[in-house]
């Protein structure tokens, strides 16, 4: 009898609700309350509990607080526009749906979701035989191993291990904070090296190393404008490393047993579905899951 695989899904509650936010037309109730990102947000999490049939699961939110990274550097994220209003009137609804499925909500302040994710995924790699982290977010595919892999939630199945994290970015997974320290992350604010292509830095990170060995060989790169940018700019290269790498001991306290997905609570699911006009939930949500 073949041995069943235990994993644990770690979700991204932001990359969810961005998603749903902008994938749907503009919902609303008779009275004109938002609910787009609520509708989007509950259909791609019952897709994913039942597809996927989910035991174990967590769903990690950023800190309502400025992060340590913020204090690193003021410009970080400054580039992002403020939340929508009609996205910001939905977040506690979603929160009542979640804590209707009882499943186990996480956040810290002065972290983001993925630093949370990251030290979720750490303490618990001995306790599963495989973690799946939901996101969309790059910067979460530094962690990657062939025990712990990113399932991003923008494409369906679109699974990365460390062979798909080197055929899409040219380096393996421990290696893509030092290549957005180099080329940049415009999501997060973060300015490149002058002059430094994707390929010139895989090119660079294959050939020396990690981003401390491609600066302390840059009198070897056979690019001088390369080498002396690099030169120039080492600092903001190192400086931008830290704000990429993510901490995985952020003091958050769970157990095994408080991430096991249990039976939902149908009765007050239905009624915020009732309440939100979702009628084809209020079909469709029956006892069946996790049954």
């Amino acid at each position: 009898m073949t041995k069943s695989i235990k994993e644990l899904y770690l979700l991204d509650a932001s990359s969810y609700i961005y998603r749903a936010f902008h994938a749907l037309p503009k919902f609303t109730t008779k009275e004109g309350f938002p609910t787009g990102a609520i509708y989007g947000f509950t259909k791609m999490l019952l897709s994913l509990l039942n597809k996927k049939n989910v035991k174990y699961m967590a769903i990690c939110f950023d800190s309502k607080t400025p992060t340590f990274r913020h204090y690193q550097f003021a410009d970080y994220k400054k580039n992002r526009p403020p939340m929508p209003d009609d996205l910001h009137r939905q977040l506690p609804r979603i929160s009542q749906i979640l804590d209707a499925f009882h499943l186990k909500c996480l956040q810290a302040d002065g972290y983001e979701a993925d630093d949370i994710l990251a030290t979720l995924a750490s303490k618990f790699r001995d306790d599963f035989d495989k973690i799946l982290i939901v996101t969309s977010d790059k910067d979460m595919l530094q962690i990657v191993t062939d025990k712990i892999n990113v399932l991003n939630s923008s494409k369906e199945d679109n699974l990365f291990g460390p062979l798909e994290v080197r055929e899409k970015f040219g380096v393996l997974p421990e290696k893509i904070p030092d290549l957005l320290a180099l080329i940049g992350d415009s999501v997060d604010n973060i300015a490149g090296v002058p002059g430094i292509g994707e390929k010139t830095a895989k090119e660079l990170l294959n050939e020396f190393g990690f981003l401390e060995d491609v600066v302390s060989s840059k009198e070897r790169i056979k690019n001088k404008k390369v080498g002396t940018s690099l030169e120039n700019n080492f600092n903001i290269a190192l400086n931008n490393k830290k704000l990429l790498i993510l901490d995985k001991n952020v003091p958050v306290e769970v157990s095994v047993d408080e991430l096991m997905v249990t039976i939902p609570d149908w009765a007050l699911l239905n009624r915020i579905f009732e309440g939100l006009e979702f009628k084809k939930f209020k079909k469709e949500v029956e006892p069946t899951l996790f049954s």
